[in-house]
C-alpha cells in the first residue's frame, strides 16, 4: 500500500480494491476528496505503468529542462528531418 499526501493532492494505491475503498473512504468522511483515477504527474514527477505492472516514475522533463538551459538552445527552432539521412 502507497499513501502518500502533500497539502492538497495524495495519491492512494494498492492492489486490493475492497481494501482500496475502505482506506479511501475513511478520509472522505472528514474532507471533499474525489478519486481522479490513474495518476499521470505529481509534484514533477512521470508515473506510468508498464506491462509488469510495475510503477515508474521519471522526471525526464526536468533533464532536458536542464540541457536546454545549459546549452543556451531556450528558444532556438530546428528543423528535423522526417527521417535520417
Amino acid at each position: 500500500m502507497i499513501y502518500v499526501f502533500y497539502v492538497d493532492d495524495g495519491i492512494l494505491s494498492m492492489r486490493d480494491p475492497t481494501k482500496f475503498e475502505n482506506l479511501f473512504n475513511l478520509p472522505a468522511s472528514k474532507f471533499d476528496i474525489e478519486d481522479k483515477g490513474e495518476v499521470q504527474q505529481f509534484l514533477g514527477m512521470n508515473l506510468s505503468k508498464k506491462k509488469d505492472n510495475e510503477l515508474y516514475i521519471t522526471q525526464t522533463h526536468l533533464l532536458i529542462d536542464q540541457i536546454v538551459k545549459d546549452t543556451g538552445l531556450a528558444g532556438t527552432q530546428f528543423k528535423c528531418p522526417q527521417s535520417p539521412s
